[in-house]
């Protein structure tokens, strides 16, 4: 039982905030009578909630109780500080990941109106081989976790996107001699991105920031010493707050 009712709850995605019944047994896999009391159950708990038309959405129980992951809550809130200030100095989006699978999800995220609109958003996932965030984590990672993550494809999503198993591992090498990856319009045209390990004390990425802007205001270098600065600052107050640290 446990099994299907994740199943019904990973149908909702962020570009379907709310399913139909049929939608969400058809994304199920699952028999409508069998989903329908499944729907019932959790708006009934507010996992989840009826809309106007009759749909059906995430519910706010659900949402609160994401924000309890006790790890992901901790590095959020030592980094939302941290990340504010960062884009005082910039204006530019600042985000926060973790690798989950073979993509980047997004865990805290600090944008303005003046900032390019980009793919991410809390809560998001970004592909790993495409973003300076996912290359930064990925430098710093086992090699098991790279073997796995290049292994399981490179997609394209722009013509600039690095598809090349054998580049990507020597930008990933770069990165580790550097601390710092870059991607270059390689996830969304006309945004270059700059991220940063924030290490733990084993030495291994445990999250990346990164500093995404205008492809036109590709001053890369400007950018570097701020984004490190902001993610050394993350991983030592992240080391010092840890319950086991």
């Amino acid at each position: 039982m446990v099994q299907r009712v994740i199943r019904v709850l990973l149908a909702f995605e962020r570009e379907d905030p709310s399913l139909t019944l049929s939608e969400a047994a058809r994304r199920a896999e699952l028999p409508v009578s069998t989903v329908r009391r499944i729907l019932k159950e959790l708006c009934d708990e507010k996992m989840l909630e009826r809309t106007d038309d009759g749909s059906y959405r995430i519910g706010i129980r659900l949402f609160e109780l994401g924000l309890r992951a006790p790890a992901q809550r901790l590095l959020r809130e030592i980094a939302l500080p941290v990340m504010e200030d960062l884009f005082a100095a910039t204006q530019e989006n600042v985000h926060l990941g973790v690798l989950d699978g073979t993509s980047m999800l997004v865990i805290q995220h600090v944008t303005g109106h003046r900032s390019v609109r980009t793919p991410a958003y809390f809560g998001g996932r970004l592909p790993a081989h495409a973003t300076a965030n996912g290359k930064a984590f990925l430098a710093f990672s086992p090699q098991d976790t790279i073997d796995r993550i290049l292994g399981s494809g490179l997609s394209r999503i722009t013509k600039h996107t690095v598809c090349s198993e054998s580049r990507l591992r020597r930008q990933l090498e770069q990165a580790r001699q550097d601390g710092w990856a870059t991607a270059k319009e390689e996830n969304s045209l006309g945004t270059v991105s700059i991220g940063a390990p924030i290490l733990r004390n084993d030495g291994y990425a445990g999250a990346s920031l990164s500093l995404v802007f205008r492809s036109s205001k590709a001053d890369v270098k400007r950018y570097i010493h701020a984004v490190r600065t902001a993610a050394n600052t993350i991983a030592r107050i992240w080391a010092r707050e840890q319950p086991h640290a």
